[in-house]
Order: C-alpha cells, then structure tokens, then sequence
C-alpha cells in the first residue's frame, strides 16, 4: 500500500504493534508452532516474527481500507436512493398537476358549452 503523498512510511501506534505481536503469538500457539524448539527452525527466527508482524500488519490495514471502502459505497448507494426518491416525488407531483389542469381544462369546456 502506498503511502499519502506528503508522508513517510506509515507506522503503526505502539499499542497495535504489541497487540498483532501477540495475537502473532496465540497463533502460533494454536497450531503447535512453539519457540522452545532449539531456536534453529525457521519460525523462531526473528525475521519470520517480523514477516508475521508486518502480514497480520497488512492484513489488517486492507481489513480497514475493505470497510471503509464498503461504507463509501454504501454511502454512495443511500445517496443515490435518495436522489431517486426526489425524482419520483416530482413526477408525481407533475402527473397531479397535470391531472388537475386536464380537469380544469374539461370543466371550461363544459361550462363553455
């Protein structure tokens, strides 16, 4: 993900940091990947914990940019909605008018005769 024009290289606060690095942890808990195992494997080596980091990083960064995307669209839908709803609100009132001049018209005409 690139970063804004203007900025650095975004980062994440320190408490979400701690937080994945965790979560990176009960993860690899669960399906039996564990630290005590020598230090050699690949898995505990400390680029595969900061591989991990910055993918449950992405992860969750495209997790957000998903949402907020989704709400744009939704955002977007419930405008145009809207925008529909006005339209139909007008034509209606134009057919009713339209109906009441025909009805004016007609009673000229009779009374007219």
């Amino acid at each position: 993900m690139a970063a804004p024009a203007g900025q650095g290289k975004r980062t994440l606060p320190e408490e979400t940091r701690e937080y994945l690095y965790h979560e990176m942890i009960k993860l690899r808990r669960n399906f039996g990947i564990r630290s005590d195992r020598g230090g050699d494997e690949w898995h505990d080596r400390p680029e595969y914990e900061e591989s991990a980091l910055r993918s449950l990083t992405r992860d969750g960064e495209q997790a957000v940019a998903t949402a907020k995307r989704k709400a744009e669209e939704e955002k977007g839908a419930k405008a145009r909605a809207l925008k529909r709803r006005k339209i139909a609100n007008i034509k209606a009132k134009v057919e009713k008018m339209e109906a009441e001049l025909a009805e004016e018209e007609a009673r000229l005409v009779n009374c007219g005769k």
